[in-house]
């Protein structure tokens, strides 16, 4: 069963960080500017859509961890990324969904990882 969430880890961390990056995000775009005074315009998400990638924080704090046979964790934030709950469940501000869907999406994937452990598992 370790192999199977290790593979639905995968695919879960690999949509949800993918949902960041992809355009098109349609929330408002304004002036960003870094500290070594480069100025972009940055366009944000709009109330639904996964957040925009501005630094990619969010975007790395995405893990999922095992911590038996029966259990995972998919989560993200810690450290400097405390929004990443503010955003996924909307506190303070429209939500921004990037874990659920990605959990959601990969649901059949999920199922097929058990089942091939599973028919191995047997055949030994």
């Amino acid at each position: 069963m370790r192999k199977a969430f290790h593979a639905i880890g995968k695919d879960y961390r690999v949509m949800a960080k993918q949902s960041i990056i992809d355009p098109p995000k349609t929330g408002i775009k304004y002036r960003e500017s870094r500290r070594n005074r480069t100025v972009f315009i940055h366009q944000a998400s709009a109330p639904g859509q996964a957040p925009a990638n501005l630094t990619g924080a969010l975007r790395k704090s995405i893990t999922t961890k095992i911590s038996s046979p029966h259990s995972m964790r998919f989560e993200a934030g810690g450290g400097k990324v405390d929004y990443a709950k503010k955003l996924e469940e909307g506190i303070r501000i429209a939500k921004r969904p990037y874990m659920i869907p990605a959990m959601k999406a990969n649901r059949q994937n999920a199922i097929q990882h058990f089942e091939r452990e599973i028919k191995k598992a047997i055949k030994k």
